[in-house]
């Protein structure tokens, strides 16, 4: 009888190991979510919105702002090139 309690002890350890992994992994994703937004979206300031994100946004205001400088149109600048080819002869 011991056993089959040490086993049910065990399996119970272990689910409750995976819940709180689970949650932990689905809060940091909560988490940083402005970050990896910022970077999917190639967004310009990604490096700086990853920092503000670490390091404030446990504050809640730095989660916003970081959501903000996330949602933000970073213009990237197009740069034209033009080639004028002149054929000698």
């Amino acid at each position: 009888m011991e056993i089959v309690s040490l086993i049910s002890a065990c399996i119970g350890m272990i689910f409750w190991l995976i819940v709180i992994g689970l949650l932990i992994a689905t809060s940091v994703t909560i988490y940083f979510l402005p970050s990896i937004f910022a970077y999917k979206r190639k967004n310009n300031n990604w490096a700086v919105i990853i920092i503000v994100n670490a390091f404030f946004g446990w504050s809640g205001v730095g989660w916003i702002a970081a959501w903000i400088m996330a949602l933000w149109r970073s213009e990237t600048p197009q740069i034209i090139h033009h080639y004028n080819h002149e054929v000698s002869r």
